[in-house]
Formats: structure tokens, C-alpha cells, sequence
């Protein structure tokens, strides 16, 4: 197949621009645009993926989030529906760069990758402006912790029992979260980042809803997966 290399272009993204570097393409028969965008565990056998581009995106540090957007808008166009987390470095201390192995996958992929992620895991999220730092407070089952910028950390929840999170005192927000078997993992923020809303996520085996309650959000796990390659692990 013809492959393509240093091919540019610029996309808009509702109300900022990245630029979008081919690093790689292939030619493809598939011309529709997918209505979703997974995340494919290192686990997952690709054998049988069709690869079809590397694609780079270059940004702002200050909003982390947009450089995954704009990848997935022109993956989508070009019929990708799987992606594979490759590299994420700073250019410089307001530019970033995120690359990505995007591939079209049938069902079966879909299935066992679904199989290879984290079950019934809270992953809390900071802010990702990685140029300023902001220090944010919140408490899971009572206890406190804080998170920078940049920064996230991991919680397992027990089948059967819920996990509190709570942001702010008396006037702040609280959310339960509820586990059970097989249960996709929950990506949460309390800067507003990600996607909010009803989505179609393959590997949850229908439409996860999505939330705010306006100090607590709960956003794309595919963005989320990503993040804990760019972020720092506090736990």
C-alpha cells in the first residue's frame, strides 16, 4: 500500500487550531467517520488491526486535552476506530506534541481489548494546564488528598460497594460510585477537561453516560487512559 510521509495540515477544533503531522499514511478503503475513538491496551493482540496512519499533534501545555481532540476528529474521518497511545513530550515550555498509532479493528479486537482494562478503578484527575500549577483538595470515603496539575491518582473500588467522592464542605459536591463485575473504569476531574454527555464507548458495551455536577466531572475514559501516560501517578 502507498504510504505518505510529512504530510500537513491544519484542522480547527471548535475554538482553538493544532496542527496535525502525518507522520505515516495508508491508503484505505474505509471512507466513513466512526462514532467512536478506543483506546487500545498494550495487552490487546493488533494483529489483525489495520493500521492506518501516525499521526502527531502539536499545542498549547496549557490544555493537554486538545491535542488528543484533534487527533481523534481526523482519525475518525479517515474511518479509524482505535488508536494506540505512542509518545507525549514538551517542545518547549508552552508547546506539547502527543503521537498516535491509529488503526481501523473489528469486534473481536473491540471484545478482547474490552477484557484487558482496569475494572472498577476511580481514577482522579488534576488540571491539565501543565504550565501553571493548581493545587485542588477532595476526599474519597472521608479521607483527604490533593492533586496538582498534572498529576492523578488511582483508587480500586470492591464489587458490591460504592466509593464517596467529595469536593468542597458543607456547600461542595458529593458522588457515589457504585461497583459491580466487569464494570469499566470511572475517569473523574474537577477542572471541567474531557468530554461530558452521553457517548458510545465499545469496549462498555453500550452508551456510558457521563456527568457534571459542576465540581465533579466525569469524562471520555479513552482521553483518560491517555492522560495516565502523560500524567504523574501520585499513588
Amino acid at each position: 500500500m502507498k504510504k505518505f510521509s510529512f504530510l500537513f495540515l491544519f484542522v480547527s477544533f471548535f475554538t482553538f487550531s493544532q496542527k496535525i503531522e502525518y507522520l505515516e499514511k495508508k491508503d484505505s478503503l474505509h471512507t466513513s467517520e466512526n462514532e467512536f475513538f478506543t483506546f487500545l491496551d498494550e495487552k490487546t493482540n493488533s494483529d489483525s488491526a489495520q493500521f492506518l496512519a501516525k499521526i502527531k499533534s502539536t499545542g498549547k501545555t496549557d490544555m493537554v486535552k486538545n491535542l488528543y481532540e484533534v487527533i481523534k476528529t481526523e482519525a475518525q474521518r479517515i474511518g479509524a476506530n482505535s488508536f494506540k497511545f505512542i509518545d507525549y513530550s514538551k517542545i518547549d515550555n508552552e508547546n506539547s506534541q502527543l503521537t498516535f498509532d491509529i488503526f481501523r479493528v473489528d469486534d473481536d479486537v473491540l471484545q478482547e481489548n474490552f477484557n484487558n482494562l482496569e475494572k472498577n478503578k476511580v481514577y482522579v484527575f488534576g488540571s491539565d494546564d501543565l504550565i501553571k500549577s493548581k493545587k485542588i483538595s477532595f476526599k474519597i470515603d472521608n479521607n483527604k488528598y490533593e492533586i496538582g496539575s498534572g498529576e492523578f491518582m488511582e483508587f480500586q473500588s470492591t464489587i458490591g460497594k460504592e466509593l464517596k467522592i467529595s469536593k468542597g464542605g458543607i456547600t461542595g459536591m458529593t458522588i457515589w460510585i457504585k461497583s459491580k463485575e466487569d464494570k469499566p473504569s470511572s475517569f473523574l476531574n474537577f477542572s471541567g477537561f474531557g468530554l461530558v454527555g452521553a457517548e458510545f464507548n465499545p469496549y462498555s458495551n453500550g452508551v456510558g453516560v457521563g456527568f457534571t455536577t459542576g465540581r465533579i466531572n466525569k469524562f471520555d475514559p479513552n482521553l483518560g487512559f491517555i492522560l495516565t501516560k502523560i500524567f504523574k501517578r501520585l499513588n
